[in-house]
């Protein structure tokens, strides 16, 4: 008995939980935050990252108000963290950060973010999970994309160096981002668009389709059966639209 007892309680602690679900009933909260330039974000929200020397560090969040109240918060130096990912909002659960700077992006989970600048020596953005980031402004020696798991990644700006790693059905645009010099690496049914002036290299494997604007002196690009690498003269870029700014940088 006592045996079939502990069986009973490992199934059930084995169980995951059931995701909170939204109560229906609005609220908005505002915290001040310390100063941090890197976004982790986790679930089913939807942040707008409002950038620039004139914002004071906050955060506010709209939603389910049991959903906000239940939002994981966690500021580790420069870094904030949100998680919504046991959280079901029964209406959008709506995130709005201010800060003077930002120069590191991590969202997964259908989590959707938007940011109006980045600036800095070595900018990164990872998105998995079907995840979206959308960047205007982004102004970097170095623009680190890593996509995968039908995350997208879209960014306008200019780069000296743009590498970018796109896997598992991720989606790269940056057709609206001049750089120097981009790395691009490709695979499976990915897809990437990017922009070169001086020199691109990169390779497209397991049915993955690469897109190259502008006009790189040297250009290296090596696709298998399956993929396809494609050149786009500059002036179809400005036909392009590129993210939609939320804000002043």
């Amino acid at each position: 008995m006592r045996l079939l007892l502990a069986l009973l309680l490992v199934v059930t602690g084995c169980r995951a939980s059931e995701p909170l679900a939204g109560d229906g009933i609005a609220t908005t909260k505002r915290w001040p935050i310390e100063q941090v330039n890197r976004l982790v974000v986790s679930g089913p929200m939807s942040v707008q990252v409002l950038v620039g020397p004139a914002f004071e560090p906050e955060l506010r969040v709209e939603g389910d108000s049991n959903v906000v109240a239940a939002l994981q918060r966690d500021v580790v130096g420069r870094s904030l963290t949100l998680d919504a990912s046991n959280l079901a909002p029964s209406q959008p659960l709506s995130v709005t950060i201010t800060t003077p700077s930002l120069v590191a992006i991590s969202a997964t989970d259908r989590a959707v973010v938007t940011a109006n600048a980045m600036r800095g020596g070595r900018l990164t953005v990872d998105a998995e999970g079907s995840a979206r980031v959308l960047l205007n402004g982004v102004d970097a020696d170095s623009f680190v994309v890593n996509v995968n798991r039908a995350a997208t990644v879209d960014a306008a700006g200019s780069a000296r160096l743009v590498n970018v790693h796109a896997a598992d059905v991720g989606t790269v645009s940056l057709s609206a981002l001049v750089a120097r010099v981009a790395l691009v690496q490709a695979t499976e049914l990915s897809t990437v668009k990017v922009q070169a002036t001086e020199a691109l290299k990169g390779n497209a494997t397991r049915s993955s389709r690469v897109v190259v604007t502008g006009a790189p002196a040297l250009k290296s690009l090596v696709a298998d059966d399956g993929s396809v690498v494609q050149s786009v003269p500059r002036s179809a870029v400005t036909a392009e639209k590129a993210p939609q700014r939320p804000g002043p940088g």
